[in-house]
């Protein structure tokens, strides 16, 4: 299959001996490497992609820490663990995501010692950076009000499973990373969903 988009989810959310567990950053194989949020072709382009990639995922990031970081967007943010209570629906969400841009062929597998899944697709629509914006955002999705994703929520159920995405093809690669947080007041594990609104490009060499 020849693929055109990628999400690669990373270390599942967990507790390992009673601590809070944050995975490392490690390279996933995914053929040509590329700087940024770029994984275009040809030197020249792929630089001026990468420059725009990273402007605009920064930008972004940017607006979405100040919003999304206040009070009352910190309570939208809740809606994301109340919404999902199953934790496989993910799987759902993104085959019907592949679906949205005509995918006709889905592969998924496990990678990095099982716990990473990789999901691969071969959607001919490419993504956008209305597309990216809809990704990051809670209450704001490109979709029709009768699609799965709507409002922007969909793509979030796989911080319920998994604390990182990664997302490349289309000459985009980034990712979205949530932390574990122990609460102030009763000393509870708690996501902080912050991450899944904040793209971030890749690191060099991931």
């Amino acid at each position: 299959m020849t693929s055109a988009g990628r999400v690669l989810l990373g270390k599942r959310n967990g507790l390992l001996n009673g601590r809070v567990t944050r995975a490392t950053e490690s390279t996933v194989a995914s053929g040509r490497r590329s700087k940024g949020c770029s994984s275009g072709t040809g030197a020249n382009r792929m630089e001026d992609v990468a420059k725009s990639r990273r402007a605009f995922v920064a930008q972004l990031a940017s607006e979405n820490r100040e919003f999304y970081g206040s009070p009352d967007g910190r309570g939208l943010l809740n809606v994301i663990e109340l919404t999902f209570d199953h934790h496989w629906v993910y799987l759902y969400e993104l085959v019907q995501n592949a679906l949205d841009v005509r995918a006709t062929s889905i592969s998924i597998r496990t990678g990095e010692g099982g716990d990473a899944l990789v999901f691969q697709h071969n959607g001919t629509r490419s993504l956008d950076e209305e597309d990216v914006e809809g990704l990051s955002k809670v209450f704001r999705s490109t979709k029709g009000a009768r699609s799965v994703g709507f409002m922007g929520i969909g793509f979030k159920s796989v911080f319920i499973r998994f604390h990182e995405a990664r997302i490349s093809g289309w000459d985009w690669k980034f990712r979205y990373e949530i932390t574990r947080v122990i609460g102030e007041q009763f000393g509870d594990v708690q996501r902080d969903f912050l991450g899944a609104v904040k793209p971030l490009c890749h690191r060099h060499g991931g």
